[in-house]
């Protein structure tokens, strides 16, 4: 599993992590995880994804295989700390949430369904975090002053990063982006409907 960015991570798996190209949103494959133990980890430096108080970005197309089990899709949170760190996941009644500094900030009201590709969006613009699926706000937006942090091999993709590889996704992941200082909507949009660029938005 790559990262196709101009500042290229290492991506270690855990688990049955494997490239699938049997279900894929764009290009030849997408991330899988049975949901047993699954997860990726990004070896970012501090300064990668420590959004400090700025703006921020984090997307992804996910493909849920299974429901009503509470399900991570992201969590920069170090073993046991909970903290200045994003963690967005899936409860076990289907709906998005965002927490960080140990708390829920913002809940999704739209039940998801399995089986489809849903897009997921968190991002942070001037002081204040919304959270959207598939281009459209879930909750109340944040008025966010956090200063977020980062820890070594933090993120975690697909799985819970407090208790390390529990929660995690069942499914598939595919076009999972992060954008440090680049905060990429304020109201609802449309979703993309092609494979991300690796250009175009500098080393961010």
């Amino acid at each position: 599993i790559t990262d196709s960015s101009p500042s290229a991570k290492t991506i270690t798996v855990s688990g049955n992590v494997v490239n699938s190209t049997t279900t894929v949103k764009f290009g030849t494959a997408a991330i899988f995880y049975d949901g047993v133990l699954d997860y990726a980890t990004v070896n970012g430096t501090g300064a990668d994804f420590a959004f400090g108080t700025g703006d921020f970005t984090i997307e992804l197309w996910m493909y849920l295989a299974s429901l009503n089990i509470q399900r991570t899709l992201y969590d920069g949170r170090p073993v046991a700390t909970n903290g200045l760190y994003p963690w967005i996941y899936i409860t076990t009644t289907n709906l998005l949430r965002y927490h960080a500094n140990s708390a829920d900030r913002i809940a999704g009201a739209t039940v998801l369904t399995a089986n489809a590709w849903n897009h997921v969006m968190l991002c942070r613009v001037n002081g204040t975090t919304r959270l959207f699926l598939n281009g459209t706000l879930q909750g109340a937006s944040y008025a966010d002053a956090n200063n977020y942090v980062s820890a070594a091999s933090r993120p975690v993709i697909g799985a819970n990063g407090f208790t390390l590889g529990n929660e995690s996704f069942t499914g598939r992941l595919d076009e999972v982006r992060v954008l440090n200082g680049i905060g990429m909507h304020e109201a609802a949009f449309s979703v993309p409907t092609s494979a991300y660029s690796a250009t175009g938005l500098d080393d961010t």
